[in-house]
């Protein structure tokens, strides 16, 4: 059994009275109006509501996650470009070019979690690259960098010292290349080459008794 709403007087009565109890109106079947419960109508609003808004919260979700995969896609594929330049740069033995290449490479991987293997290989490469236009201090950097991260190269160890050698005996600041070779044997005390340079530093310094001590153990 429903309840309607009386059409002469308004009185909520029975679907089934054929009369109205309060005004004495006589009903027919097709004058009678339901009543609207108010409460299950709003209960239904508020969970139409909700669905709708999860569905339009997984939508969001859905495209801006897809969007960070893209956008991700989009980048690795530009540094993957960026890196085939850099190489083909080498090959054709434009140093300066392949530096500039390898070392935007290294510093845009670094936002993108890059596999470290692949970034120590690269770094290798800008090391060699800058070695060869004689930017020996950003060729030191990047072979340190390429070891740090794991790189293995049967040269990296030599060309590294050698770019430490160049950076002391081309240094117009004695000082600086003291404390740079002074950086260096405290991580390898017994590198013959770190410590020859600090044994020409502190020669240049004129501290030639402690110059003649780094002579002896190099």
């Amino acid at each position: 059994m429903a309840l309607i709403n009386c059409k002469s007087c308004g009185q909520t009565i029975s679907d089934r009275a054929t009369k109205c109890p309060y005004c004495g109106m006589e009903l027919k079947a097709q004058e009678q109006t339901p009543v609207v419960l108010q409460k299950s109508y709003k209960k239904k609003s508020i969970f139409i509501i909700a669905l709708i808004a999860i569905v339009i919260a997984g939508i969001i979700g859905w495209l801006y996650y897809k969007n960070v995969q893209e956008k991700r896609a989009a980048e690795v594929a530009e540094l993957e470009n960026l890196l085939t330049k850099g190489h083909n740069y080498f090959d054709n033995e434009d140093y300066e070019t392949a530096y500039q290449a390898f070392h935007e490479y290294r510093t845009k991987a670094d936002s993108l979690n890059i596999d470290n293997k692949n970034i120590g290989e690269v770094a290798y490469f800008e090391g060699c690259a800058a070695y060869s236009i004689f930017q020996y201090k950003d060729a030191f950097a990047a072979f340190n960098e390429a070891i740090r991260l794991g790189y293995k190269n049967n040269d990296i160890q030599g060309l590294k010292e050698d770019c430490v050698t160049e950076i002391v005996n081309q240094a117009d600041d004695y000082a600086e290349a003291n404390n740079f070779a002074n950086k260096l044997l405290e991580e390898e005390p017994n590198n013959y080459i770190y410590n020859l340079c600090k044994a020409i530093a502190l020669d240049r310094l004129g501290e030639f008794d402690n110059a003649l001590k780094y002579y002896k153990k190099a």
